[in-house]
């Protein structure tokens, strides 16, 4: 069911965001888990981005199921060496250029259902921002996520909602 979900929540996202999809790739992700990683053919997006954003994808749903289920430890595996997290007041607390920054959890559901993804850009070749739309009702709420690349493993930076 797993399987189902995560290949049906990669089609369905990433066609949201763009026209005119074709299957480009299928592989084994995580913990066995099959996943697609869908993109438009008029887009620019290189095959380094395409596989940049299936683990950052990944990773982005671990760190919501985490989230949700306040797993400390996933979180701690999740999050960059640069944020932490204040357990007792379950915020992030993260080191920005501004200076540190602090964000509640995500009190809402995210679920396959509500959750869809936005968009992705590559800032440079060790940091990465997926955008996602997380709906409640008539409106939604926007997420962004920014990855950073250590050691040939993509890690949590920053967690923002509007």
């Amino acid at each position: 069911m797993k399987k189902i979900l995560l290949t049906g929540f990669f089609a369905i996202t990433m066609m949201s965001g763009c026209g005119n999809m074709t299957n480009e790739k299928t592989g084994t992700g995580t913990q066995g888990v099959e996943t697609q990683v869908t993109t438009n053919k008029k887009s620019t997006i290189t095959p380094e981005e395409e596989a940049i954003l299936e683990e950052t994808m990944k990773e982005s749903l671990a760190f919501f199921k985490a989230m949700q289920d306040s797993d400390y430890d996933a979180l701690d595996e999740l999050l960059a060496p640069s944020a932490a997290i204040d357990k007792e007041n379950e915020n992030f607390i993260f080191d920005m250029d501004e200076g540190k920054y602090e964000q509640k959890f995500f009190s809402g559901d995210i679920t396959m259902e509500n959750l869809e993804y936005r968009y992705h850009e590559l800032q440079d070749e060790r940091t990465f921002v997926v955008g996602f739309a997380v709906y409640q009702g008539d409106s939604h709420v926007t997420i962004h996520l920014t990855f950073v690349d250590i050691e040939d493993h993509w890690y949590v930076q920053t967690f923002i909602t509007n």
